[in-house]
């Protein structure tokens, strides 16, 4: 193989690389920011919901509970799936500490909301 060929084969592979990364970069891009708007939808949802429970049944409050724990399931993935992608340079440190911020918004609503529902639940119990 002559030195031509050797250094254009070595830099369409640095082209094709750079534009994979770019690609993937803004993906993820994109999927972080995905994730962040679905965190703060999911705490405007939670926040609107209503903190009086006098007028629902109990299978009511039971079933916000269940809600509630689906909801902690989801912010568990987000949380792994935002780590992941820290680590893997996907994320600048930036991106990271914004929707590590709001996670831990919404984890501490979700905790709290949580609580407000088993004792609801006692109450009645």
């Amino acid at each position: 193989m002559r030195p031509d060929s050797r250094e254009k084969t070595a830099n369409t592979k640095k082209t094709h690389t750079s534009t994979l990364w770019e690609r993937t970069r803004s993906h993820f891009s994109a999927l972080s920011q995905l994730l962040l708007f679905e965190v703060l939808d999911d705490l405007n949802y939670m926040a609107l919901a209503s903190e009086d429970f006098s007028k629902c049944s109990l299978a009511e409050v039971v079933s916000l509970v269940v809600e509630n724990r689906a909801w902690n399931k989801e912010l568990r993935l987000s949380a792994k799936v935002l780590v992941s992608s820290r680590l893997a340079k996907q994320i600048s440190a930036d991106e990271y500490a914004t929707a590590r911020r709001f996670a831990n918004e919404n984890e501490a609503e979700c905790k709290r909301r949580g609580i407000i529902l088993l004792n609801e639940i006692r109450i009645r119990g």
